[in-house]
């Protein structure tokens, strides 16, 4: 052997150690590392995010509570509570030492086990799986190591993915890399019990194909696939079972059914778990501003579409749309109309024939439950304003219609518009309203119209006298 030899093998050895340390140690680490950048950046979005609501106010002058933002706030920013003590604490480095410490051994010795049991580094167990060589006495040892090997390297696969989306929901704890460790141990000990069980029934060389490997890379992943496939196949196995009318009422609602999520924003919510209709309807909107790269107002629609379909299901969704239902808050909007209000009993209810159903006089103002409140008052005598009522009714939708409420206000605003012009103008609006009988007119701020329709339905004394002397 040459001094150049010597020397290539020293380079591929150094190469070993460096990749193995840098799989096994430097990813775990980062990963750590990432989760105190994620919350610094996010903690600043949140106190920006402070400022827009900063402005709601109660009656009494003090700040409007809205529990969906101080969820979020106290989330990233814990400081902020000084009713909180501990909280700093509770994520140190100590506490993530020793189960960090534990994975990522166990990642080295698996990755040691895959790229420095050959011979060299060309010639390891992972890149040249099941060698099947007759005149060897260890070969069904290098068999197993093989399965052990690609069983590891795809329970690495899942648990790196695992971390990652921790990181992104930000509710990376100890545990979470204790559970990857148990991961990890699980695959390999099923992908080797499979490999034992299936070599008592075929000889070992021809289960010596990159078929083998592939399957204890999948086990890796997913040790129970085996096991659901199975339970799948043989229904008798379980231990409970599943009626019909259950089964009916097992539905998935895609993502894609909301307007504006396309097949890449559908991946990327799939990172902070919503992966259904369910998920997005009833997750936190606020929450997933400051977590993902998309805008408060798309969230918002997204979160008001999900909440329709999830109330009355994806046909009746289609059907609302024709007539430019989208959200949730829009089936609601329909009540002060005859027309949308009869077709909407028709979709909801899958009648044509509507005899016999009581409907509300429409026409007439509905007064808000809340004043500066979006929430209009619903007769729960009327058939439709009832079941619209119940949709309404649940908390998702109440935590929703707060933000859209205080974020309306705002948006409502215009330039250089005090808050004296406003009370007038509300004023004026709420006199002009009160003469039922006069005409459709809209008052301008020196309420002169008011003033018109004043004298034309209780004209002065004197006018009135000179009128009977004539």
């Amino acid at each position: 052997m040459t001094d150049l030899d010597i020397f290539s093998i020293g380079i591929e050895k150094i190469i070993e150690i460096l990749s193995i340390l840098m799989l096994s140690v430097l990813v775990p680490t980062a990963i750590f590392i990432g989760r105190n950048n994620i919350r610094a950046f996010r903690r600043d979005l949140v106190r920006d995010l402070e400022h827009l609501f900063d402005f709601a106010k109660q009656k009494d002058g003090k700040s409007l509570i809205i529990p969906s933002f101080e969820l979020v706030k106290y989330k990233y920013d814990p400081d902020s509570n000084p009713e909180r003590s501990g909280a700093a604490e509770a994520h140190s480095f100590q506490y993530y030492l020793l189960p960090v410490t534990i994975y990522s051994l166990i990642c080295f010795c698996g990755f040691w086990t895959a790229f420095a049991s050959g011979q060299n580094f060309s010639n390891n167990i992972f890149l040249q799986p099941l060698l099947y060589n007759p005149s060897s006495t260890d070969q069904s040892h290098y068999f197993t190591l093989s399965v052990v090997s690609y069983a590891f390297a795809g329970g690495y696969c899942w648990t790196v993915n695992y971390l990652i989306k921790r990181i992104s929901n930000f509710d990376l704890s100890p545990l979470s890399f204790l559970r990857c460790c148990y991961h990890i141990i699980f695959g390999i000990f099923v992908a080797v019990t499979c490999w034992h069980v299936a070599s008592s029934f075929f000889d070992e060389p021809a289960l010596g194909s990159t078929f083998t490997v592939g399957i204890a890379f999948l086990i890796g992943i997913e040790p129970r696939l085996m096991l659901d496939k199975l339970m799948a196949r043989y229904p008798w196995m379980r231990l409970k079972r599943t009626k019909k009318e259950t089964k009916d009422l097992q539905e998935e609602l895609p993502l894609d059914t909301i307007l504006g999520i396309d097949s890449y924003m559908k991946f990327r919510l799939s990172e902070f778990e919503i992966e259904d209709v369910q998920n997005l309807a009833t997750t936190n909107p606020i929450q997933l501003f400051v977590e993902t790269p998309y805008g408060l107002y798309e969230v918002v629609d997204w979160v008001a579409q999900a909440q329709l379909i999830l109330a009355v299901g994806t046909k009746k969704t289609s059907m609302l749309r024709s007539y430019n239902i989208r959200t949730i808050f829009d089936l609601e909007k329909s009540m002060d109309n005859d027309f949308l209000k009869r077709k909407l009993t028709e979709i909801l209810t899958d009648r044509k024939d509507l005899e016999g159903i009581k409907f509300r006089a429409s026409g007439k103002k509905r007064e808000s439950v809340v004043e500066n409140s979006s929430e209009l008052e619903l007769d729960p005598s009327d058939y439709i304003e009832a079941i619209v009522a119940i949709i309404r009714d649940d908390l998702h939708v109440k935590r929703l219609r707060q933000i859209w409420d205080v974020i309306k206000i705002r948006v409502d605003e215009r330039p250089g518009q005090t808050e004296k012009d406003k009370k007038k103008e509300k004023n004026s609006k709420e006199e002009l309203n009160s003469y039922d009988d006069a005409p459709d007119l809209q008052s301008d701020d020196s309420g002169n119209i008011i003033t018109l329709i004043k004298d034309i339905k209780n004209p002065p004394e004197d006018s009135a006298s000179a009128q009977d002397g004539k």
